[in-house]
């Protein structure tokens, strides 16, 4: 299923777009299971600047750093695939890897590294 996700994921980059709001909510699965990736309310054109830099766009807990530090002229692919990391560590975990009351506080934690290690957490859940 993970390999449906991030193919689905290229296709939306071969076409020259980032996604730049990937996270669970928007990984619908058909009846038979198959993911659909959903939601293209923020994609924008990888060589467009359609964001005012400085502008955060996205969901927080699952938006890469540049997301979070608003460097809409840096982002690029790689932070569609962050995204979709962060997704698999709350399908993994049941939780977002970062938690935090706005992008400032979520980027601190990423910076730091404050994610938990998915074989301490407790798998009683």
């Amino acid at each position: 299923m993970w390999a449906s996700r991030s193919r689905a994921l290229g296709e939306v980059h071969r076409a020259g777009l980032l996604h730049r709001d990937v996270k669970p909510s928007n990984i619908l699965l058909r009846r038979d299971g198959t993911p659909l990736l959903s939601d293209f309310g923020l994609v924008r054109d990888a060589d467009a600047a359609i964001t005012q830099p400085g502008r955060f766009a996205g969901t927080p807990a699952y938006s890469s750093p540049e997301q979070l530090r608003g460097a809409t002229d840096s982002l690029d692919a790689r932070s569609d695939v962050y995204s979709l990391g962060a997704t698999l560590y709350h399908t993994l975990a049941l939780r977002p890897p970062f938690r935090g009351d706005n992008p400032s506080a979520l980027l601190r934690q990423v910076e730091a590294g404050h994610c938990p290690a998915l074989r301490r957490m407790d798998r009683q859940r």
